[in-house]
């Protein structure tokens, strides 16, 4: 995937440049992932996929949030950029909506013609009805070639094989459709349900 760096005013500027986006190394799915591309880039764009489940609204007290919103807040030095890409934009916990600058829509596409109809524009977030507002946005056609259909589609079966995967087998174990196996997370506080196995094997 390629990137107009700073294009999202004026797509068609001449000034601007192409800027190859490494999506395979600047993806992350989850908190550990965030964290290490965040610290060990500068002036990248960086993406968080399926932000509404990892930043869900619901979720407050998840890792994933409060170290988004920690990075987020302390370490703009790195001039990292972030893109939360989500199919529903609503579900991502307000915190984390306040901290979104700019918004890009895809409203449609033709595969036949391979064109993406997109909309874009800043944000000015209505505080009293809790929602994004699109400030004057700009709108535009936005073709790709087969290689890039391409890659676009190994970036997504790449999600697919990870995160989206992961999220399957966590629904059923929800809905007693798959036996739970407790695991221990080190990124959480140690619980009765997080532990590690040998401290399990000692109780």
């Amino acid at each position: 995937m390629q990137i107009k760096r700073f294009g999202l005013l004026n797509p068609n500027d001449r000034r601007i440049t192409w800027k190859e986006w490494d999506s395979y190394n600047l993806t992350a799915t989850n908190a550990r992932e965030f964290v290490k591309i965040w610290n060990s880039n500068y002036d990248a764009v960086l993406t968080l996929a399926e932000a509404s489940e990892t930043l869900n609204y619901l979720d407050w007290f998840s890792v994933m949030s409060r170290v988004f919103n920690s990075t987020t807040t302390t370490q703009g030095l790195k001039h990292n950029i972030c893109f939360l890409d989500t199919c529903y934009a609503f579900e991502i916990m307000k915190h984390a909506r306040d901290k979104v600058d700019y918004r890009i829509d895809v409203h449609g596409r033709n595969d036949y013609e391979r064109t993406a109809y997109v909309r874009s524009g800043w944000i000015n977030i209505d505080f009293l009805r809790d929602r994004w507002k699109l400030m004057p946005f700009n709108q535009w056609d936005c073709q790709y070639s087969m290689k890039e259909l391409l890659l676009s589609k190994n970036y997504t079966d790449m999600i697919a094989e990870t995160l989206k995967a992961d999220t399957a087998i966590k629904n059923e174990q929800l809905v007693g459709e798959r036996p739970y196996k407790p695991s221990y997370n080190p990124t959480k506080p140690i619980t009765e349900r997080n532990m590690p196995d040998w401290v399990r094997e000692l109780l």
